[in-house]
């Protein structure tokens, strides 16, 4: 196994320790664990997109007055490397509604729908079969039933913008 994988294992472990910690209420063992598994990451030249996303998720819900601005910066620069390095489109998208998402929280709504255009253009512009090259292998979905599904996504979150319906 390479070090690589090894350092990908003890990042999650350490993640799981991070929310067996949260859920008891030790924030700052949490976050000290989380810190380290994204650390772990980082130095090994692993993505560290998830795991910084599941700590700043850890934060808000270890918080009795959640602040989403940390998930909100994780995900926009993860983004702006994303864009940079023309990684996969279905994630991409993703990342592109759960931001418009997190920013609907804090009534960034312009914000927001600025993000939604730019899902709405890259689900339009993308051919189902180029989405369906990219999906990862044990993803049910297909291309086609992907676009559908993050158009429909896309479709309730400029609805609930709109004042047409709930989150």
């Amino acid at each position: 196994m390479s070090d690589k994988s090894n350092n990908w294992k003890k990042a999650q472990a350490l993640m799981n320790q991070a929310e067996y910690h949260i859920n008891q209420g030790n924030t700052e063992v949490a976050l000290g664990l989380a810190n380290e598994a994204v650390s772990i990451a980082e130095s090994s030249g692993i993505d560290p997109f998830n795991l910084k996303i599941s700590r700043e998720m850890m934060l808000i819900a270890g918080s009795k007055k959640p602040d989403f601005s940390g998930v909100i910066t994780v995900m926009k620069e993860t983004l702006a490397i994303y864009l940079q390095e023309n990684e996969n489109i279905p994630q991409i998208i993703d990342l592109l509604i759960n931001l418009a998402g997190f920013l609907l929280k804090t009534n960034s709504l312009q914000e927001a729908l600025h993000y939604l255009d730019q899902a709405e253009g890259l689900l339009k512009s993308t051919t189902a079969d180029e989405i369906s090259h990219q999906l990862p292998r044990n993803r049910l979905l297909t291309g086609s039933k992907f676009v559908s599904h993050k158009l429909a996504d896309v479709d309730r979150l400029r609805k609930y913008i709109e004042g047409t319906e709930s989150p």
